[in-house]
């Protein structure tokens, strides 16, 4: 229908089944995303190229499941990484389930290129919200990631959320904190 209505070109219904199985369906940071990117924009040949932005939002998206046939798991449970999930189960009361809910929002990372048209999102996160602590973590963690691919985080962009304002105010608080960089 979308291909007859002329209104969307799209590539043949095979090259499109292929774009969808290069890569995992699951959350966090996804490094084939990253390692695609380099050799499509050709960005490890010209160190002008390795400078990148990085962008974060939290978007609201309607709650509900969704079955993946490839890897037999329910998709749309809130899921912060590894560190966050275990941080939220033990913040969980007695009398609460430590179940995870359904995710409503969802936390999209997406990296930018300075000196070249590099756009890709390279990692999204279903959650119930973010606090500054957990954005913290998963930002930093994903810089450590981008920067062992040869890439050099020189900006941070996103919208004046609470949660985001506190991220940065997170680092003027101890200047004892580790954390990725190059020089």
């Amino acid at each position: 229908m979308v291909k007859k209505s002329n209104v969307l070109t799209l590539p043949h219904e095979n090259t499109l089944g292929d774009y969808t199985k290069f890569t995992g369906t699951g959350s966090g940071w996804n490094t084939d995303v990253i390692d695609r990117a380099l050799r499509d924009y050709s960005i490890l040949d010209d160190p002008l190229k390795q400078n990148i932005s990085l962008l974060f939002d939290e978007v609201k998206v309607k709650s509900g499941f969704v079955y993946c046939s490839e890897s037999g798991r329910l998709i749309g449970f809130c899921d912060l990484g590894s560190v966050n999930n275990d941080i939220q189960n033990f913040c969980i009361n007695e009398s609460e389930t430590s179940e995870p809910g359904i995710a409503i929002h969802i936390m999209t990372i997406m990296i930018r290129g300075i000196f070249s048209n590099l756009e890709c999102v390279v990692a999204h996160y279903p959650c119930k919200g973010f606090t500054s602590y957990q954005l913290f973590w998963i930002i930093w963690h994903g810089i450590g990631i981008l920067e062992n691919a040869d890439l050099i985080v020189r900006a941070l962009v996103c919208d004046g959320a609470t949660p985001n304002r506190k991220f940065y105010r997170l680092h003027g608080q101890n200047q004892d904190i580790c954390y990725f960089s190059k020089q």
